[in-house]
């Protein structure tokens, strides 16, 4: 009898620790982080986002723009209006990742020095041309008329710095 009873302690005691370390590795991986991930699969491209990062949160019904505070393989959660929401990762559509202050201010000044390129340069186009069918010295300032794709690159390349948006629909996808 007492063999069995040693036997039994010796079989079932491994077994029980191991499924108490798998249980705790479950809920352990369930654990809040202080970062979560985006990644596209396709394209190979993986992003960090950490704690404090400003994002903007596309949801169904709502939008929400906040900092990061923390992550779980569920949830993010994000303070807004100093109360701290928690968004189900299932029902974010989009999401924006803004720069720091530096990179939001040279974005904002490199969009409007693109708005302005492009704007310069479409006058130049109308005002060239028309100078050019009437054979007038106005024809000219057809050479500024560069600026127009010059501007919308540099309009574009401000918005990358101001923040980068990802649709979840089209391959990205959050993890921790």
């Amino acid at each position: 009898m007492r063999i069995l009873l040693l036997l039994n302690f010796l079989i079932l005691t491994p077994l029980f620790l191991m499924s108490q370390t798998d249980a705790s590795m479950e809920q352990g991986s369930d654990s809040l982080k202080s970062y979560f991930t985006i990644s596209h699969p396709a394209k190979h491209k993986t992003i960090t986002v950490t704690q404090n990062t400003e994002v903007k949160l596309w949801t169904a019904g709502s939008k929400i723009k906040g900092k990061l505070l923390a992550a779980n393989s569920r949830e993010l959660f994000v303070i807004y209006d100093s109360d701290t929401l928690a968004l189900a990762i299932s029902d974010i559509t989009k999401l924006r990742l803004y720069g720091g202050s530096f990179a939001k201010t040279g974005g904002i000044a490199t969009m409007a020095l693109g708005g302005f390129g492009m704007g310069f340069g479409a006058l130049t186009t109308v005002v060239g041309t028309i100078g050019l069918i009437n054979q007038d010295l106005s024809g000219v300032v057809i050479i500024f008329a560069p600026l127009l794709p010059a501007g919308y690159g540099l309009y574009v390349l401000g918005n990358r710095f101001y923040g980068r948006r990802f649709k979840l629909t089209d391959g990205w996808q959050i993890k921790l």
